[in-house]
């Protein structure tokens, strides 16, 4: 079944099953954990940055977390670290393999918040410690949005941010029409409570090599509206464009709107990983329903290109684009990549989308398109019953998650991405969240290791459909899962 679902992108990514793809192109092994003891054989244990326990003995297990020096225990003093431990929001290396992620020592700021748990890293000003983040801001957003009309609509249902095709400047148009029409559209906006994510279909421009001035005069047109918030430059540029066409655009927007975000949408068949340089915040995508299976294994690679673009454009911010209403949802312009029995998404497969993406540490979720739902036969019905309902639990959970925001992704990334555990917590200073999926389309069992910080806690079912758990004195159990189940938990006290 597998073969078959991937057949349209198998010979497009450039790596085998289990490799990664590194930024200069090349298929990598993920890193593993070798074993290899730390360099601890005699006098001050530096080059690990040890506690200060003197490791000596290769046999010894002095802190008695079940790993000894030979085996790669890099501090000895601390039942903490231990090769395989969990890494925790504190700035040390707690899986002994000699590196400090970045946003564990990262103050950009200078606020005394590590960046794995600071709202603003940027602005020293905002500290989640002492509550002046405010609410996080964390979109949640519908695309093709092209009736301002509806904007109201959407607010009512906690949709945070829409975009709109209408919107932008396209090339050959009257410059002064769309101007117009986007700067009403804000307006309405505005009026709604809603940001808008500005469409420049930068794309289409670099295409047909359309004048950079009229590019910058609508720009300067709608720069200072309020609504704006940031910029969608080019909707999947890798089928034909390269970056260095979208660059001039890049450089215009920098230079006027500096505080706005610059977003790129990518299909992840192709070269997505060529526009390095491009934009501020990825957006991956894919069509994810392409059979009438229950659940579709399709849905696998959603949070597995979040996870990929997470793992390439490490300095850059992700927020997927689900693809909620698929082409093969609505048209037969191409029974055979769209499937005549394809169907919209279930309700537990939008909750695997959405909880798997959140624990990888999304900055925020998009649904493609409002436009194709109220176009499809059904899709009123499908909103009402299905999609309604997930957003409502959706914005509970993420009400209730920040303005912590940013999650402690207990798993680095999906490796093996047909049986996968996408597993984090969310700590707040009232309760400490807890989301674990199973991915994949079989029934699993789950491996839960949250690490010694847990030790002997009990997690309480969130929601009514997760049972209570009790941690051993590892922080670990195991739990059997259906396909694509979700749970979520909160810690006791």
């Amino acid at each position: 079944m597998y073969l078959l679902v991937l057949a349209s992108c198998v010979d497009r990514f450039p790596c085998e099953s289990g490799e990664l793809l590194a930024s200069n192109g090349e298929c990598v092994a993920p890193r593993q954990e070798t074993g290899t003891p730390a360099d601890d054989t005699g006098g001050a244990d530096s080059a690990d940055m040890d506690s200060g326990t003197d490791d000596t003995g290769e046999s010894s297990d002095a802190d008695a977390d079940g790993v000894t020096v030979a085996a790669g225990d890099c501090d000895d003093g601390d039942p903490g670290r231990y090769p395989g431990a969990v890494e925790a929001c504190d700035g040390v290396d707690q899986d002994c393999d000699g590196v400090v992620p970045a946003r564990e020592s990262a103050d950009a700021d200078g606020d005394g918040e590590l960046a794995c748990l600071d709202c603003d890293d940027l602005d020293g000003t905002m500290r989640v410690g002492d509550g002046s983040c405010g609410a996080y801001e964390f979109p949640l957003g519908f695309m093709s949005v092209e009736d301002s009309a509806d904007l109201a609509e959407l607010a009512g249902h906690g949709i945070t941010d829409v975009h709109a095709y209408n919107f932008g400047p396209w090339p050959g148009s009257d410059g002064a029409v769309d101007l117009a029409w986007s700067l009403a559209y804000l307006e309405e906006a505005e009026a709604n409570g809603i940001s808008v994510m500005g469409n420049l279909n930068g794309r289409t421009r670099a295409e047909l090599g359309a004048s950079i001035d009229d590019f910058r005069t609508f720009v300067d047109g709608v720069a200072d509206q309020p609504a704006l918030a940031s910029w969608y430059l080019a909707d999947e540029p890798e089928f034909t464009v390269t970056q260095d066409t979208l660059f001039e655009m890049q450089d215009a927007l920098r230079t006027r709107t500096p505080d706005l975000d610059i977003q790129v949408a990518h299909c992840w068949c192709t070269d997505w990983w060529s526009f390095w340089n491009v934009g501020d915040v990825r957006m991956p995508d894919f069509y994810g329903i392409l059979d009438e299976g229950e659940p579709s294994p399709n849905t696998l690679y959603h949070p597995t290109l979040a996870s990929y673009q997470r793992t390439y454009y490490t300095e850059s911010r992700i927020a997927p684009v689900m693809q909620a209403f698929n082409y093969s949802v609505y048209s037969g312009e191409d029974p055979v990549t769209y499937p005549p029995d394809s169907r919209f998404p279930t309700r537990e497969e939008l909750r695997f989308w959405a909880f798997s993406d959140l624990t990888l540490g999304v900055s925020g979720l998009w649904w493609w398109s409002w436009y194709r739902a109220n176009q499809a036969e059904g899709g009123d019905a499908w909103l009402e019953d299905t999609f309604w309902p997930h957003l409502a639990e959706l914005r509970t959970f993420l009400d209730e998650a920040l303005p912590a925001g940013r999650p402690i992704s207990v798993n680095p990334g999906p490796y093996d991405i047909l049986d996968y555990t996408y597993l984090a917590y969310w700590p707040r200073p009232d309760a400490t969240l807890v989301v674990a999926t199973n991915g994949s389309v079989n029934a699993r069992t789950l491996e839960i290791q949250l690490g010694t910080a847990f030790a002997n806690a009990s997690l309480e079912g969130w929601d009514a459909a997760t049972a209570n758990l009790l941690l051993d004195a590892d922080g670990a159990t195991t739990l059997e899962a259906e396909p694509y189940a979700v749970y979520i938990w909160r810690v006791a006290e």
